[in-house]
């Protein structure tokens, strides 16, 4: 998940480069340090304007149910185990403002029906708190319910007047699917 920074179409398509060029680099095995330089370097040297977008990854081992989350300036992921939810944050930058560039890594270990709730700052204007009592209160009901569900919220809770991006991805964790 990537959120360019700004508003319009010069913010969409810096999401959406950070996006291609971070998939394609992966896919092709690179790592994701290596990866995230690369783009990072794409975005300082693609214009002379200020060009920033944050980068949210999780990467689930589905054998062994390791979970990398790997962020960059991105906005809180949701994650419940055990029935338990609570928020991992991120405390670099997003990539295109410092040639040095890192991301802050988290590793959980998650089981059959745990979930994980990745969303852009716009989900998130009006705290965190919500989203987590959302989450830990779920109950049988697809991830595209809940990510509705979440964004809907969100887009009624706006108070600012101020309009952002919304998008959430929630993963639950089956077996044999």
């Amino acid at each position: 998940l990537s959120d360019g920074m700004g508003t319009g179409n010069r913010a969409a398509v810096d999401s959406a480069m950070v996006i291609g060029l971070m998939s394609r680099l992966i896919k092709s095995g690179f790592s994701y340090t290596c990866a995230l330089k690369i783009v990072n370097s794409s975005l300082i040297y693609k214009s002379t304007d200020e060009s920033l977008a944050t980068i949210d990854i999780t990467s689930i081992d589905l054998f062994t149910g390791s979970t990398q989350l790997l962020k960059a300036g991105a906005a809180p992921t949701v994650v419940r185990r055990n029935g338990r939810a609570g928020k991992a944050e991120c405390n670099s930058l997003p990539v295109g403002i410092l040639r040095e560039v890192g991301l802050d890594r988290a590793v959980v270990t998650l089981k059959e029906k745990d979930i994980v709730v990745m969303m852009s700052d716009g989900v998130t204007n009006e705290g965190t708190d919500w989203i987590v009592a959302e989450v830990e209160s779920f109950c049988d009901c697809t991830a595209k319910q809940l990510a509705n569900r979440i964004a809907d919220s969100a887009k009624r809770r706006r108070t600012d007047g101020h309009e952002d991006d919304i998008t959430v991805m929630v993963s639950i964790l089956e077996k044999g699917v």
